[in-house]
């Protein structure tokens, strides 16, 4: 078996974003429709982040 070319590299990295970004769209369009829906999660316990807008 020989050693993967340069470019065969290439292309499996770009497949491999492409993938990436595919999951996170649908990830990121489930969240919404789930917002839209109201069923957002319950507020974190502990620690956390906590957003800030601008005018605050």
């Amino acid at each position: 078996m020989s050693a993967p070319r340069e470019d065969d590299l290439a292309e499996l990295e770009a497949q491999a974003r492409r993938n990436l970004a595919d999951a996170v769209a649908e990830l990121a369009g489930v969240l919404v429709m789930k917002i839209q829906a109201g069923q957002t999660p319950p507020p974190p316990r502990g620690r956390h982040l906590r957003l800030v807008r601008p005018d605050e």
